[in-house]
């Protein structure tokens, strides 16, 4: 399976990643991991989560 990276876990991406995440493992690069525990549990699969350092 292909893997899709999303930059920034905000509602357009939580929105995008909910129509792809049949057909694609999720990867989310974000700041705050527990903004990204939430961005895991509203989409219902696990995801591969990075935090981004400056």
């Amino acid at each position: 399976m292909k893997t899709i990276t999303f930059i920034g876990n905000g509602n357009m991406a939580l929105s995008i990643a909910k129509g792809l995440k049949e057909n694609y493992k999720i990867e989310v690069i974000g700041r705050n991991l527990e903004k990204l525990n939430k961005f895991e549990d509203e989409l219902g699969v696990e995801i591969t989560k990075k935090l981004m350092d400056n």
